[in-house]
């Protein structure tokens, strides 16, 4: 191979190379291609169109060539440019999007705070009209669990109906007895399995969340004893956080704490 020959296979080699480090680490997003600098990129670009032009061949392939070269130098600019750009969209973006994810997730804490609210003053209403002695605990009383049917389905039509649960939705009331049954419930409660059902005897007051077949709820398990303070009854209280129908649409809207936000 000739020296004309050496030297513009040494140019076409810098051009290659500035191309594939430009289309690989700029436009396709190799990490290991993104660590070189753009000057080394521009550097063998100039290389490459010096070798042109000293390699002594004909016009038309040292044109060719350097049109090759400059469109390369051309692609190198505006990457650089659109790079700079976007960083400049993100420095300016992020600030006030991270004002705004710092304000929704303080809104959810609220709209939390406000939904466990509602569970314990429900829970308390529910909770002093068993211990107020007018209930059978043994649930044996036809007499007693319609007045407590009753009790129940006030208290949850007034919750459901108060304007303070997700539109769409309401609180479900169950009651069950030491032995694990449910006796009473009112609104729309939720089934228990297994490991609610352990939480129900572990006789203590308990809040937490769980998902059943359309809601994420928030259910909270209070404890009623009698008076030698055996538990006797287990309220619990259902209220949904979110709601899940599968599907969207203009009937069936799922909804979640910072749809709203």
């Amino acid at each position: 191979m000739g020296n004309r020959s050496l030297v513009i296979f040494a140019a076409v080699v810098c051009l290659t190379a500035g191309w594939g480090i430009l289309f690989a680490g700029w436009i396709l997003g190799f990490g290991l291609f993104q660590i070189v600098s753009p000057w080394a990129v521009a550097a063998l670009l100039v290389a490459g169109g010096f070798l042109t032009v000293v390699s002594h061949r004909s016009a038309r392939t040292r044109g060719g060539l350097l049109f090759a070269i400059l469109l390369t130098a051309v692609s190198l600019v505006s990457v650089r440019v659109a790079q700079r750009d976007s960083a400049t969209l993100e420095s300016s973006w992020w600030p006030g999007e991270a004002r705004n994810l710092a304000g929704t997730l303080l809104a959810v804490g609220e709209e939390f705070a406000r939904l466990e609210e509602i569970s314990a003053a429900t829970g308390r209403l529910a909770a002093q009209w068993f211990e107020s002695g007018g209930f059978d605990k043994d649930g044996r009383s036809l007499r007693n669990r319609v007045e407590a049917f009753q009790a129940l389905d006030s208290l949850a039509a007034a919750v459901s109906h108060g304007g303070g649960l997700t539109r769409g939705t309401e609180i479900g009331l169950q009651v069950f007895d030491a032995a694990g049954r449910r006796i009473v419930w009112a609104g729309w409660p939720q089934a228990m399995d297994r490991h609610d059902l352990g939480y129900i005897n572990s006789g203590v007051e308990l809040v937490y969340s769980r998902e059943v077949t359309l809601y994420r709820i928030l259910t909270r398990i209070i404890p009623v004893k009698d008076s030698k303070g055996r538990v006797a009854l287990s309220l619990v209280v259902d209220l949904p956080l979110e709601v899940n129908y599968r599907v969207n649409n203009r009937f069936l809207k799922s909804a979640g704490l910072a749809d709203k936000y």
